[in-house]
């Protein structure tokens, strides 16, 4: 990578270093502009960095709420099979004790067994 400087090239990190203590400006030949035209410009700039984070405010709000929508979803999901397998044990508990019944009821209506 060669940079192009006032002087002899450089290469690598040697160029990038020649102007890293003086001004942007005093550095870079900007062309003079008026007041006005300089206040327009940091008006359009203003604008533009406020719609910049519009949007980013934006993006991070649809992705706040839609990892929050995920973690609902996985949580309801949790809840339910939760709930689903309290609902079958309740029913194996159930038939269980009906067995149970219906047995103590067969010996105890017929002594012979």
């Amino acid at each position: 990578m060669v940079f192009d400087v006032d002087g002899p090239s450089y290469n690598g990190s040697q160029g990038l270093t020649l102007y890293q203590d003086r001004n942007f400006v005093t550095s870079h030949n900007l062309p003079a502009v008026s007041d006005d035209v300089a206040e327009e410009r940091i008006k359009l700039l203003k604008e533009e960095v406020l719609h910049m984070r519009e949007n980013q405010e934006r993006i991070l709000q649809e992705r706040l709420e839609a990892e929050v929508q995920q973690r609902v979803e996985h949580e309801v999901s949790r809840l339910r099979q939760q709930s689903d397998d309290q609902f079958k044990f309740m029913e194996e508990r159930w038939s269980h004790m009906m067995s149970e019944m219906v047995l103590s009821s067969r010996s105890s209506s017929n002594p012979s067994l």
